[in-house]
């Protein structure tokens, strides 16, 4: 049934991909959504109206973050350029404050701080004018991940508290989870890894697999990194496990998407088990449940 959404690509397929993007994301589904995506965009290029530029925008949006979840950064980038591009072109504010936030998301991820943080304030700018408090949410979600990602964890902790209290109110479990996880490592990188452990043991208790799954995966991932320099570290490969065979199907892997610091987890789980024990554990992981697991964690 999803895969007949753009069977007949026209003007109102671009809208159907970019409402279509959400699940996709959430879910997993990055081949199908990249795929019918794509197809839908090539079938529009020419044309010139509001509603046009509207669907086009939010559509490269949905492109950005798929790429993003399967470590195309430089793609997630430009599709994220165009989207922005798109929305101010349409008039649509809530699409040009996204896209101007998961910009600074992105370019701070490769490593340009220079280009994201200045966007990430006009994204805080743009969110705070509009009665959204999901929008205020996710830019400073991302403003904390950019205060982090500039060495200064002490502002990020404070921007990422005050985006899960609105993310909350708003019920917006997405940007509380996202929002969360970072948190988690900033905790970490201020060395309170216990800390870390109790702020991303919540998140994940709130994410569902059901519906969103690639969050939980990149959450337990950096909870077996929080668990081990805790000195917890039996289980840990365990996790690391799991998020290998659900990720796997759909062909997300945390290394792939958080470049930066899921590479140091899974070193920092290796470092903390002799290597006999890591193989066994990541083995019985693969063969956990949900229910298992969260008895493993919760032990």
């Amino acid at each position: 049934m999803r895969s007949r959404c753009c069977a007949a690509p026209g003007r109102s397929s671009p809208s159907i991909c970019g409402a279509l993007s959400w699940f996709w994301y959430r879910t997993g589904q990055i081949g199908e959504g990249l795929r019918w995506t794509s197809r839908c965009l090539a079938a529009v290029r020419g044309g010139r109206s509001a509603e046009l530029w509207r669907a086009k925008s939010r559509a490269l949006f949905g492109v950005g973050g798929l790429n993003y979840l399967i470590g195309r950064h430089a793609e997630a980038v430009a599709a994220m350029r165009e989207s922005r591009r798109f929305a101010r072109e349409a008039g649509d504010a809530e699409a040009l404050t996204t896209s101007t936030t998961y910009l600074a998301y992105f370019l701070g991820l490769a490593g340009d701080l220079g280009a994201g943080l200045p966007l990430a304030d006009e994204a805080v700018r743009l969110a705070a004018s509009r009665p959204v408090p999901w929008a205020r949410a996710e830019s400073l979600m991302v403003r904390g991940h950019l205060s982090r990602a500039s060495g200064d964890p002490r502002r990020a902790r404070a921007e990422l508290d005050e985006a899960c209290r609105l993310a909350r109110e708003s019920g917006h479990a997405w940007a509380e989870i996202s929002s969360g996880w970072i948190a988690g490592k900033v905790s970490v990188d201020l060395g309170e890894p216990e800390r870390a452990m109790e702020q991303l043991l919540d998140v994940v208790r709130l994410a569902d697999p059901r519906h969103d799954l690639t969050s939980l995966l990149v959450v337990l991932h950096t909870l077996a990194g929080a668990m081990a320099r805790a000195g917890r570290a039996d289980g840990t490969a365990a996790v690391l496990g799991l998020v290998e065979a659900w990720g796997e199907p759909i062909g997300y892997f945390p290394e792939r998407m958080d470049p930066v610091d899921s590479p140091t987890n899974t070193a920092v789980v290796r470092a903390a088990l002799p290597p006999e024990r890591f193989e066994a554990q990541r083995a019985r992981g693969r063969e956990l449940t949900r229910d298992g697991l969260m008895r493993l964690l919760e032990a």
